[in-house]
């Protein structure tokens, strides 16, 4: 049975480009994935890079993403006139 999943790392992968990913999985080392990892998922494309979990950047991004999903999504001035009423 074939698995997707990261076989290395992606080298010039940052802050700047993991803090615009929508989400993200957990690859632990299992049959023909070797390698543990943290794979971002982006919404343009359906493209997905793997980051080394030891790397700063990768937990800072994990983090922000987690604290993301916690806050509510911000209301624009205008939705909220429509809650006021006349």
């Amino acid at each position: 049975v074939f698995e997707d999943c990261c076989l290395a790392y992606h080298r010039r992968v940052g802050w700047p480009v993991l803090r615009h990913a929508w989400g993200y999985q957990r690859q632990e080392v299992s049959r023909s994935c070797n390698l543990p990892a943290v794979i971002f998922h982006f919404r343009q494309k359906h493209r997905m890079v793997c980051g080394d979990p030891k790397s700063k950047e990768v937990q800072r991004a994990m983090r922000f993403l987690d604290a993301r999903k916690k806050t509510p999504p911000k209301l624009h001035h205008n939705t909220w006139m429509t809650f006021l009423g006349p």
